[in-house]
């Protein structure tokens, strides 16, 4: 062992040791303090171990210079210099003794009194003095050795002991802890339409971090909470319902519920209404124009049924948009205002089911054929496909715009047939035809010979039509 850097350290533990030499096997060194075995703690390489201590083991090490021993195997280590001791020293321990404020409802700098705390030049040095409080850091500013100076953007609303740890020293014996006070300070919006869909923002303090440990409800109905800090929350609002106006927040994070006075307005007169669309039917690229009140420019979107109808303008009582691609049926149409929320979903579109064209459009009396049908609607539930009365088998919907299926056989003729392949969905229908071909149709006459021997080799021939 050439050198132990850090040979004295806090009695609460926390003080990292590094010591320096050669000869180290790491899968077979022994780092001992007194009789008190760390290896377990320690990262060794050949030339280096470093350890952390932990809190002094016993009233007995405190203010004691303790050997450091080093086995390698059973051998000792030698120690170079007079410097394999290491002290818990209470000369050396920074002592935190009290907090102002003692309790925070946001951001805020904490002034932390006490002792020791830049006892050495290392610990005077801002960024090597930690300052944590229920797992969130206080960003450290400056420190003396009797005041540390941190500011701190929140925490979870509770009781907190204040941990402190210095690089080269270790850590702080504190008896100062902190209140993070449960506090809502504003909600935006703060008036919005009966329908609810609005990105409300709520300020305050003390909400957890963890999103599925907050709740928040406007009047009796649940606000889908999107994200969560610990100064804010973001959730949808519900629709009004049957909820009062103004509608009381209330959150409850982490069990606790926060005092509040805020509340939300749900108001007619910014709800944006739809009276009605033109045309009421058609598909995809369709132009829809919707008449109503209180669409706003640079805050309106549309989606018909689950998809967005792509606007080109928008006034104060109408919108003209282009239908995209949606399944086939009735579906409603929503506009949906960034600051008001969304419009009554009571009025419908007619999404028209559409078939363009089967491939191949021939095929075998046999069938077993795999088709692909392109048109637009196909993306229903109940989507149904049958070719000569008869079910297609295994459809896949690949898109809305695309489906296939296998052709079922049919009665064979010598000649061909053309048939109806009806795609349904609901109370819809489209109609393309396929012919069942005479002379695509492969039959087999005869097999020769009709018998063989168990362990196969028998040369087989197949007599037979309009095989490929």
């Amino acid at each position: 062992v050439f050198f132990l850097f850090i040979h004295l350290g806090s009695i609460l533990g926390g003080t990292q040791v590094t010591i320096n030499g050669n000869g180290f096997a790491p899968a077979n060194t022994r780092v001992i303090i007194g009789r008190i075995d760390y290896t377990s703690q320690s990262t060794i390489t050949y030339s280096q171990i470093i350890f952390t201590t932990p809190s002094v083991p016993s009233n007995l090490y405190i203010n004691q210079a303790i050997p450091v021993t080093i086995l390698i195997g059973t051998n000792r280590a030698i120690c170079s210099s007079a410097t394999c001791m290491f002290q818990w020293s209470t000369s050396d321990t920074p002592f935190i003794d009290s907090v102002s404020p003692t309790a925070i409802t946001g951001t805020q700098i904490l002034t932390l009194t006490g002792r020791n705390l830049a006892a050495n030049p290392t610990a005077a040095i801002p960024s090597n003095t930690h300052v944590s409080i229920n797992g969130t850091s206080c960003n450290v500013t400056s420190i003396t050795n009797s005041t540390i100076l941190c500011q701190i953007s929140g925490a979870a609303a509770g009781n907190y002991s204040i941990l402190v740890s210095i690089d080269g020293v270790g850590n702080a014996a504190s008896v100062a802890s902190l209140i993070s006070t449960a506090a809502l300070s504003s909600v935006s919006p703060m008036t919005i339409g009966t329908n609810g869909g609005v990105l409300l923002t709520i300020n305050g303090n003390g909400f957890a971090s963890n999103i599925n440990n907050v709740q928040v409800n406007v009047g009796s109905s649940s606000c889908a909470i999107v994200q969560v800090t610990q100064n804010q929350i973001q959730c949808i609002a519900p629709a009004r319902g049957s909820n009062g106006s103004p509608a009381v927040i209330s959150v409850i994070s982490n069990g606790v519920l926060f005092p509040s006075t805020l509340s939300l307005t749900y108001s007619t007169t910014v709800t944006p209404t739809i009276s009605s669309v033109s045309p009421t039917s058609g598909s995809a690229s369709q132009l829809l124009t919707i008449t109503g009140t209180n669409f706003v420019s640079n805050e309106t979107s549309v989606v018909v049924g689950n998809v967005p109808c792509a606007i080109f303008s928008v006034s104060m009582t109408s919108i003209a948009c282009t239908v995209g691609s949606s399944p086939a049926g009735s579906q409603p149409v929503i506009v949906q205002v960034t600051s008001a929320g969304n419009s009554n979903s009571n009025v419908q579109f007619q999404y028209a089911l559409r078939v363009n064209s089967v491939a191949p459009a021939r095929g075998s009396y046999g069938g077993g054929q795999l088709l692909t049908i392109v048109g637009d609607g196909f993306d229903g539930s109940n989507l149904t496909i049958t070719l000569c009365s008869q079910t297609c088998q295994s459809i896949t919907v690949l898109s809305n715009t695309q489906v296939t299926c296998i052709t079922p056989a049919a009665t064979a003729s010598v000649s061909d047939t053309t048939c109806s392949l009806i795609v349904s969905i609901g109370g819809l229908t489209q109609t393309v035809s396929y012919v069942y071909q005479a002379n695509l149709t492969a039959s087999v006459t005869s097999v020769s010979p009709t018998r063989g021997g168990t362990g196969g080799g028998t040369t087989l021939t197949i007599t037979g039509t309009n095989f490929p």
